[in-house]
């Protein structure tokens, strides 16, 4: 049976038909799975289409739902984009695993409208009775909670467990923490310098995030960036990151000219259509130039939807801001776009850097990426130099520019001051002892 009741008091309508079901099983000694079906395309199609294509292919999906549904089956629509499966007596969980696995099958579509042929995405969560919950609010909210989860780890389908409303809880937890943290200023800025190894001297600094939060202490990004992605607070974090490492950039002492700093931009951030605007934006509030700002991109998140990064990338670059592929040599890229990359710079990820001397494999990469990045003038940079023979192996190969513990850690903006002053032109040494260490990234969705 297939139920899409008016808006108003959907709901409750569909509460009343759970909470039948839930007698009558109960009256059998039977069990009972609550499916929870989201739906994010419905909502884009409303906003781009009409709520009235929404609704059409809403009825589209129902319609090819219903013939595989027993009697006893009720699929009711309760919001715009929301489903329940109510399924009584299923013969085991993974019965009724496989009848969610059925939807999200169904959902791939394709499915036309106006033209368009869509696949949709289905999210979804299962709940069971009396297993998970006894009342039918409890039972609601926990194939809620199953939901939740699955899109929080980024899968199709999740049931219900404990284990995940406890990882729920903490994931809320830091999302709140992570309001506090932009409201109250507890981010800060770190700044690793980047030196040219022609002149030996800075050219320039990346700047890299840190959480002082006040129950952890200091925290790397890779601890909390992904939650901050998934929280949908990525793109706040990246105005915050921009906003000052403009303003200290402005505070650099000009011993080496007027340097340029580094931010990275996720891939979220890239193609959601604010960066150029706001960059415009702050650009004047800063007393800043385009020319003093490089966005840092990773070679992974542009290969993945090369046409419109790509878009994107070529319209900063027609502003006056600088581009770095960061990370390049990780994203299995096509040389076929190679020549098309709308870019000033590439970072040869530290994976390839680390022990370049003793790697005769390594040599031969770095060696054919310095080449032909050069052909098509790109400078190139060099991530993760912490040794002298590594160094004295990219100076060999042409290098341009490069970053890592050999010329200083990442530091706060007075250290980072006071090095500027102090760094020696002409006596390069490692200002603490070589060591291996995680990757540092001011804003990323890895």
């Amino acid at each position: 049976m297939y139920n899409a009741a008016p808006n108003t008091g959907r709901h409750a309508h569909f509460l009343r038909d759970l909470h039948r079901a839930m007698l009558d099983c109960e009256a059998a000694g039977n069990m009972l799975a609550l499916i929870a079906v989201q739906i994010d395309q419905l909502e884009r199609v409303a906003g781009t289409l009409g709520h009235a294509a929404s609704a059409t292919l809403a009825a589209e999906f129902c319609g090819r739902v219903r013939p595989t549904l027993r009697d006893s089956d009720n699929l009711l629509q309760v919001g715009d984009r929301r489903f329940y499966l109510i399924l009584q007596a299923p013969r085991n969980q993974g019965h009724a695993e496989l009848a969610a696995n059925k939807l999200a099958r169904i959902g791939k579509g394709p499915f036309q409208i106006h033209n368009l042929s869509l696949k949709l995405e289905t999210v979804i969560g299962m709940a069971m009775y009396p297993e998970h919950a006894s009342e039918v609010e409890e039972l609601v909210r926990r194939a809620d909670q199953a939901l939740a989860t699955a899109r929080e780890e980024n899968v199709a389908f999740c049931v219900y467990s404990d284990s995940n409303t406890r990882e729920m809880r903490s994931i809320w937890q830091v999302e709140h923490e992570l309001d506090r943290a932009l409201q109250e200023s507890e981010f800060e800025l770190y700044y690793q310098p980047k030196i040219d190894l022609r002149t030996r001297v800075p050219c320039g600094a990346e700047a890299l995030i840190r959480w002082n939060n006040p129950a952890r202490g200091l925290l790397s990004p890779n601890m909390f960036l992904p939650l901050a992605e998934r929280a949908g607070k990525l793109e706040a974090i990246t105005w915050f990151v921009l906003d000052v490492a403009q303003r200290q950039r402005c505070e650099w002492p000009e011993r080496w000219g007027e340097l340029p700093v580094s931010v990275n931009i996720p891939p979220s951030v890239l193609d959601g259509g604010h960066l150029i605007e706001y960059i415009k934006t702050s650009l004047p509030i800063w007393g800043s130039k385009t020319s003093h700002l490089i966005l840092e991109v990773t070679e992974d998140a542009i290969v993945k939807n090369p046409q419109q990064s790509f878009a994107a990338l070529a319209k900063l670059r027609g502003e006056g801001v600088r581009v770095s592929i960061d990370d390049f040599g990780t994203g299995y890229s096509s040389l076929s776009y190679f020549k098309d990359i709308p870019a000033d710079e590439l970072k040869i990820d530290m994976s390839f850097i680390r022990n370049l001397s003793r790697d005769p494999g390594n040599q031969h990469i770095v060696r054919a990426v310095i080449n032909l990045a050069h052909t098509f003038n790109f400078r190139v940079v060099a991530e993760g130099v912490e040794r002298e023979e590594d160094l004295a192996v990219l100076l060999q190969m042409g290098c341009d520019i490069g970053q890592g513990y050999l010329f200083s850690r990442p530091q706060a903006q007075a250290d980072f001051m006071r090095w500027l002053d102090d760094y020696p032109a002409t006596d390069v040494r490692p200002t603490q002892p070589s060591v291996a260490s995680p990757r540092d990234r001011a804003t990323s969705g890895e």
